[in-house]
Parts: C-alpha cells; structure tokens; sequence
C-alpha cells in the first residue's frame, strides 16, 4: 500500500507540474496573439484614419475603440464556450466562414486556457492519498464494486470524492453507471499493474 501511494504521490507531482507548464506556454502564446491583435488594429486604423488624423497622431478613441474590442472578444468567447458546452457535437465543413470566428476568438479562449490549466491541477492530503490506496486496493481484490457497496466502510465525503476522482485521473479505475449507481472498476491498461502492486497474481484469460 505504501509503495502504490508513493507511485500516486509521484503522479500528481509530475501532473501538477505538466499544468502548470503548459499554463505558462498559454501565457507566452496569449501574449503574443494579443500583440498580433494589437498590430492588426493598430495597422488597421492607422489605414482608414490616416488621411484625418496622420500618421503621428493617435485618434481620439484609438484605445478607448480597442478595449471595446478586446471586452467583446471575451464576451463572444464567453457565450462560445457556454454553448459548446451544453450543445452536442456537430460536423463541420472543413473549410468554411466559422474558422474566422474561431480565429478571432483565440486569444481570449487561450488566455482561459491559462487558468483552466492551474485549475486542473490535483491537491491530495496524506490521508486522501492514503485513503486512495486502501480504496485501489479494495477495488483491484474486488474487481468490480459499487459505489453504495464502498459507502458501508468509506462514508461519503470530501475525502473520498477526491480519492476515487485521483483514481481515475491517473487511469487505474474507471466507472460506468449501472442502475442508479457508480460501478467502479480496475482499468484494462493498469488493471495487471494495480493488482501487482498489492501482491496479487495477474489475470490469465481462458483459452
């Protein structure tokens, strides 16, 4: 059991690390397509007002214009994602008008990705981890249980949410709605690993 929950101990580390990478790179690439939006819009006024204003003197509303702009990019991106999210996937044409929307609304959806990246990163106390190793253990013997089958010697709460949630996270259970409840089971990819782990023998398949 202690081996397993340093393996886990590892692996949120090493995720944790990975989020907070890939939220840096988000950074760097949402600052340079703000840039990009800012050239864009600079060049684009500096072509239409030159002949009023010139080339050395900003409009009056250059800035005031351009965080209008910015302030609809996010709204835009804003009601883009709430829909996606409650819509069901549909095809589309590989070519077409909506990959200019989707251009256009990069930089705001990828300044999101930077704090959804930090937000996906996986906190544990000592006793989640430990609780999360006695629960991989009970599941890996078992094969399969369900979730009311766990509440009899794990009450629900925070702890074990985030244990089983861990589980899943890093691959050695998955679950499957059965009836009205949650039926946990030991992955096809690390079911062999996980049951190794506890000193169990590896399944052999009936010829």
């Amino acid at each position: 059991m202690k081996r397993f929950s340093r393996i886990l101990q590892k692996q949120v580390r090493s995720h944790n690390e990975q989020c907070v990478v890939v939220s840096l790179l988000s950074l760097v690439l949402a600052a340079v397509l703000w840039g990009g939006v800012y050239v864009l819009y600079m060049g684009t006024v500096f072509f239409f007002a030159a002949g009023r204003y010139g080339f050395e003197v900003h409009p009056p509303w250059f800035y005031s214009a351009f965080f209008y702009i910015i302030g609809g990019l996010f709204v835009a991106a804003v009601i883009g994602n709430v829909m996606r999210r409650f819509s069901r996937p549909q095809e589309r044409p590989l070519l077409g008008w909506h990959l200019l929307f989707d251009v256009l609304l990069l930089p705001p959806r990828i300044t999101f990705a930077i704090f959804d990246n930090l937000d996906a990163r996986v906190h544990l106390t000592r006793e989640q981890v430990r609780l999360a190793a006695v629960l991989a253990e009970v599941v890996a013997r078992n094969h399969r249980v369900l979730l009311h089958e766990l509440s009899m010697d794990f009450p629900a709460g925070k702890n074990r949410s985030h244990a089983l949630l861990a589980l899943q996270i890093f691959g050695w259970v998955d679950r499957i709605q059965s009836g009205n409840d949650w039926l946990y089971y030991a992955t096809s990819l690390r079911g062999d690993e996980l049951r190794a782990l506890f000193g169990m023998r590896k399944e052999t398949k009936d010829k």
